[in-house]
């Protein structure tokens, strides 16, 4: 609550008990909380094609979870004039996502894909300006012309380096693990 003079201002959050501990590893890819508090390494398993440089992410650890997107935002404004501001939410989602392969000779390229992504965006908003006001509801869509979701996925994680070298008559390939354990 927020009080100045008669002006009194309150503010209600969703699910803000029960939060992970700041050192969790339950976060995806983005860093956002997904639940999964028993990870163990923040590299999700994977698959790496030596020959070619392909590589493709096969564990879930660090999916995101659009359950969890809520936690701790905010969920409604009562002003002083007794009118309120409601505010719901949804995970983020995409259609189709930047993807960087062999195919394509590692020129990005944009593919068919669903799936999700961290944090949260604004569902709809319910707004009364005081008590005996009719509410205002303004919906948000996130769709395209085709009906599907409007977002692109850019920034496609990558948990490892490579590097290959060619030169007197043989191929060098080095393969790190970027933060393997915390």
């Amino acid at each position: 609550k927020i009080q100045q003079a008669d002006n009194k201002y309150e503010f209600e959050y969703y699910n803000s008990t029960n939060l992970p501990s700041f050192l969790t590893l339950g976060i995806d890819h983005w860093g956002y909380w997904n639940g999964q508090d028993n990870n163990r390494t923040l590299i999700p398993g994977y698959e790496f094609n030596i020959n070619t440089g392909d590589y493709r992410i096969t564990g879930t650890q660090r999916n995101s979870n659009s359950d969890l997107a809520n936690v701790s935002l905010l969920k409604k404004v009562t002003y002083p004039t007794g009118g309120t501001s409601e505010f719901e939410y949804e995970g983020h989602d995409y259609s189709e996502r930047i993807d960087r392969n062999s195919n394509s000779q590692f020129l990005q390229t944009i593919i068919a894909e669903n799936g999700n992504v961290g944090g949260a965006r604004i569902k709809k908003i319910k707004t009364k300006a005081d008590i005996s006001s009719d509410t205002n509801i303004k919906e948000y869509k996130y769709i395209n012309n085709n009906n599907k979701s409007s977002g692109i996925l850019t920034d496609y994680r990558r948990y490892l380096f490579y590097n290959q070298t060619k030169g007197n008559g043989f191929t060098s390939h080095v393969v790190k693990e970027l933060n393997k354990q915390l």
